[in-house]
């Protein structure tokens, strides 16, 4: 009995479709930094006298698609001030000396936080002042403060507010108390200072039309 090969071929179909398109690969959402943080800060009044309350308050936006991711805010509050107390609408505001601080682990995507600070306009005999002179003395009329905010995947942000010393006039003289009687001498100067760079410029134009 001869037996012959017996052989069995197996065919195979392969279906193409479309090509796939290729995934683009998305970063952490929680690193990206597609805008800028905002800051405002404001304080209740433009000038102060020894002894006032003065309530500064830091706003703080972000406007992102995405988190800020530790977040934090910091507020040096100038020495002629004593700080009584610091308030956040988010997290906890810690209070050190004249520094005031918050940390957050996210602020998302479209919120804001607010950290209100109460401060005491020092008196000059003040020891906390250690020399450094009260909100009316002749080398500080002026006060500016500053604020910053930034995040791991935020560039920092600042803004300030300003003060003024604001003289005391007595009742029946007319004249400033202490150390406040420099506030008109140092607007006057201002003032001098200001008309004379008018004069200059004005003459530096009327010569170069003249020549």
């Amino acid at each position: 009995i001869s037996v012959g090969d017996a052989r069995s071929t197996a065919a195979a179909t392969v279906t193409i479709g479309e090509p796939e398109e290729p995934v683009e690969e998305v970063g952490d959402p929680l690193i990206q930094t597609d805008a800028p943080l905002e800051i405002t800060k404001t304080v209740d009044t433009p000038f102060v006298v020894e002894g006032n309350l003065v309530t500064w308050t830091i706003v703080v936006n972000n406007p992102s698609d995405f988190p800020a991711v530790d977040f934090t805010v910091t507020d040096s509050i100038p020495v002629q001030f004593e700080v009584l107390s610091a308030e956040s609408s988010q997290g906890l505001a810690l209070v050190g000396g004249q520094n005031v601080s918050l940390s957050l682990n996210l602020l998302e995507s479209g919120e804001s936080v607010t950290i209100t600070v109460q401060t005491l306009a020092r008196a000059t005999d003040d020891p906390a002042l250690n020399g450094a002179g009260s909100v009316c003395t002749a080398a500080s009329l002026i006060h500016i403060n500053n604020a910053c905010a930034d995040a791991d995947n935020r560039d920092e942000v600042c803004a300030q507010a300003t003060v003024l010393c604001q003289p005391q006039v007595l009742p029946e003289t007319g004249e400033a108390q202490g150390n406040d009687r420099w506030l008109p001498l140092v607007l006057g100067w201002s003032l001098l200072m200001l008309l004379g760079l008018a004069y200059v410029a004005r003459q530096i134009i009327r010569r170069r039309r003249l020549a």
